[in-house]
């Protein structure tokens, strides 16, 4: 196919040419991600080392901010009243940034476009993180547990981790972090810091789970305690139900009181027959009782 194009004239080798270059330029471009929160602000800048006689940004190709030492600064586009460019460093700036301006950004250097193709995509900053103890009842029985630097990182971009034991140097590290108890003797605390293009955060000192400190004895004494309570509130509410059951089903009545049907009977059991309210028997109805060697004289 060349060799056709060459035959046909120059004008079709020129246009080969330049397909070819654009292509191979397209190929060796650097793809350099960036970063930015939106409101805040997007820096970029050249990786040339050149003295800088002019330069030019782009912006999704379109040209956003130019500088020569003939014509001065020139800025174009919806970004133009946000943007500054250091001439010297060949640094570019916007602020104010929005969903709306991430895009492609390239720079020609001295009129020479660079390999670097800066992708700007908005992100957000890291949670401050919490340090997990795994499993939960990890104690000094234990010989090993994890750790985990946790928090909602869904839209905060590549989070890296750094971990560091009390007061000593940051270390960097994974997300999870397997600590042993022989291997953490002496060391207070654990502490977790993460870190994205836009900030870093860091969380408060986890206890090694390791040692029983002062504030950890407390804790326990007071959930031991909490749970004895609810133990003894819960016994107490199921004895008053079964009292209030007996109560209603009468059952409390027939131990500790008088029947309805007692008539001066002992509790619970029927009165004789004959017998009334006295300690007499009630007289048969038409029949005389035969006198006592007492009643004559009562009868006095």
């Amino acid at each position: 196919m060349l060799s056709v194009l060459i035959r046909s004239g120059g004008m079709e080798l020129r246009g080969l040419v330049w397909f070819l270059g654009a292509a191979l330029t397209s190929v060796l471009a650097a793809d350099l991600p960036s970063y930015f929160v939106v409101g805040g602000e997007l820096v970029l800048s050249p990786a040339s080392s050149e003295v800088i006689g002019d330069i030019l940004w782009k912006h999704n190709k379109n040209m956003l901010a130019e500088w020569s030492e003939e014509d001065g600064f020139h800025f174009y586009g919806p970004l133009k009243d946000r943007t500054t460019l250091d001439h010297v460093t060949g640094q570019l700036t916007v602020t104010g940034m929005g969903d709306a301006d991430a895009g492609e950004f390239t720079v020609e250097v001295n009129r020479v476009l660079q390999d670097q193709l800066y992708k700007a995509t908005a992100i957000q900053e890291v949670p401050v993180p919490v340090v997990w103890v795994t499993p939960v009842a990890c104690g000094p029985a234990h010989a090993a547990c994890t750790l985990t630097c946790d928090g909602n990182t869904t839209e905060a971009g590549p989070v890296t981790y750094s971990w560091r034991m009390g007061g000593e140097a940051w270390t960097p590290g994974a997300k999870d972090m397997n600590v042993t108890k022989e291997g953490t003797e002496g060391v207070p605390s654990f502490s977790c810091r993460m870190i994205n293009p836009v900030g870093r955060k860091e969380s408060r000192p986890e206890d090694n789970p390791f040692v029983l400190h002062a504030g950890s004895g407390a804790l326990l004494g007071f959930l031991l305690g909490l749970v004895l309570f609810l133990l003894i509130l819960f016994l107490i509410l199921i004895i008053a139900g079964v009292l209030i059951l007996l109560w209603k089903k009468g059952i409390i009545k027939r131990c500790f009181g008088r029947g309805d049907g007692d008539s001066g009977g002992r509790a619970g059991l029927p009165a004789e027959p004959g017998r009334g309210n006295g300690s007499e028997p009630a007289p048969e109805s038409g029949t005389q009782r035969a006198l006592l060697p007492g009643d004559a004289e009562a009868a006095v």
